[in-house]
């Protein structure tokens, strides 16, 4: 009697589907080497996606998956780059995380093509939790948080101070990284060092005006323009902050120049009165001088693009020359 029963045992029949058959293994090898040699991109890549599909436990996915990204983004196709770059975890999980940052960075990129910032953050966070280091990605997510935040107000919050995690740990890597790192001589790496470092006082002056913390928000803007003296986001955001600064210092003369009329009203002592004099003046001198700085920093955002900036820069121009805009488009055109 034959001994044939063990065939069909479960346990032997769950280690053959395991153990891949010798024409299955030359056909995945057959397969990539094919791949590999194909010159024509398009051909190539078709290839690839068919290899993915018939191949999923092949020891060449991840070689095969990186190419097939790759690919996918110098034809611009960046919405099949998000989708790979979606699917790492999917179809090749044991990838090793250099690689998996990469193809997640390559998604971020992707996703600022199309201006879809929750993707920018999304992939770029998945390239921090393998790189916490990675400065390029620290800058560009710190940078967009602030243009994607959630409506409740704690969610927003939380999103802040990441943010200024994510541009503090940018700030802090970038003074340990010289040339070499981006093979640039020492000259070039210096500029765009510089470059670079006003992008993070930049997103991190955005991230504070949004927290509402507006003198520190000037400050980290104020840093950034001497390196960007051409960005418009960065000078618009710094005539905000600055106005928010002038509104306060306006809103105390007025409290101020009240009090004074007030005293002046009721025959209050003379000492009194010079002294509330004394105090209004000097905050009407300060508000003034606040919001030439507003006009400035508006005039220079509008000068470089920020035209959403020209409705307040008119209503502050008016304020400060008799209801008159003669002049602004000088003003303007001096900032450029």
């Amino acid at each position: 009697m034959k001994r044939t029963a063990y065939l069909g045992s479960p346990l032997l029949l769950f280690f053959l589907l395991l153990v891949p058959t010798q024409s299955w293994a030359q056909a995945d090898v057959e397969a990539y080497t094919a791949f590999y040699a194909e010159e024509n991109a398009a051909q190539k890549l078709a290839m690839g996606e068919k290899f993915l599909t018939d191949f999923k436990t092949s020891t060449y996915v991840e070689p095969v998956f990186l190419t097939v990204v790759t690919l996918h983004a110098k034809t611009n196709n960046w919405a099949k780059v998000m989708e790979y770059a979606d699917k790492v975890e999917q179809i090749a999980a044991g990838m090793k995380p250099a690689n998996k940052a990469a193809v997640y960075s390559q998604g971020m990129a992707a996703a600022q093509q199309t201006n879809n910032d929750a993707k920018v953050i999304a992939f770029g966070e998945k390239v921090i939790a393998i790189a916490p280091n990675d400065v390029p990605t620290l800058v560009t997510v710190a940078s967009t948080i602030p243009r994607a935040l959630p409506a409740d107000a704690n969610a927003k919050n939380a999103a802040l101070d990441k943010a200024l995690k994510y541009g503090n740990s940018a700030l802090t890597g970038l003074g340990s990284l010289t040339g070499k790192d981006f093979g640039l001589p020492d000259a070039q790496w210096a500029t765009q060092k510089q470059a670079i470092e006003g992008a993070i006082h930049g997103a991190l002056g955005e991230t504070l005006y949004h927290k509402a913390d507006y003198e520190k928000a000037a400050t980290e803007l104020t840093t950034a323009v001497k390196s960007l003296p051409k960005d418009p986001n960065v000078w618009y955001f710094l005539g905000l902050s600055l106005d928010q600064q002038y509104s306060g210092f306006a809103k105390s003369y007025a409290e101020a120049a009240k009090a004074q009329n007030d005293a002046i009203a009721k025959r209050a002592e003379r000492f009194q009165i010079e002294e509330l004099t004394a105090q209004a003046e000097a905050l009407r001198d300060t508000a003034r001088a606040k919001r030439g700085e507003v006009i400035d920093a508006l005039a220079s955002a509008v000068a470089n693009g920020a035209q959403q900036a020209m409705a307040r820069l008119e209503s502050l121009y008016k304020q400060q020359n008799n209801d008159s805009l003669v002049g602004l488009d000088k003003l303007i055109a001096s900032k450029k």
